[in-house]
């Protein structure tokens, strides 16, 4: 083993989200959800050292622990691709009836976000799986 990770969680409400880590072009990904909160922690990490190359703070990933309110359908930024340059993830929020689903594509360099697209879904989402986000 080169190196382990001590996943930085900050409090109780926050989880890997369903997709787990992903490993591109030397580059390790990783996305943890704060569920009561609505935002997702991304890091990137050189894969061969382990090294933190940055992390950035999404907003508006999706609540699923509230009290008296109606959660969202799920929680969390699920990677989904990245090319040398953009990393994609989706989140789903809304409720099943108004279902939203956001393509959230930040720089692969320093986590910024490029640009986001939500739509209205359809699809209701299955919990522990991820859509699958064709890069070209």
């Amino acid at each position: 083993m080169r190196w382990k990770l001590k996943v930085p969680y900050e409090g109780v409400d926050q989880t890997l989200t369903g997709s787990g880590p992903i490993i591109a072009n030397g580059v390790l990904y990783l996305s943890i959800a704060s569920m009561m909160h609505g935002y997702s922690d991304v890091s990137a990490f050189d894969a061969s050292s382990g090294k933190v190359l940055w992390r950035h703070r999404v907003e508006g990933t999706g609540i699923v622990i509230r009290q008296d309110v109606t959660s969202d359908m799920t929680a969390g930024l699920v990677l989904q691709a990245a090319t040398p340059e953009i990393l994609y993830g989706t989140t789903y929020t809304g409720t099943i009836t108004t279902a939203r689903v956001t393509l959230i594509a930040l720089n692969a360099t320093n986590g910024q976000e490029l640009w986001h697209q939500s739509r209205p879904s359809s699809a209701t989402p299955e919990y522990g799986y991820s859509q699958v986000v064709c890069c070209v």
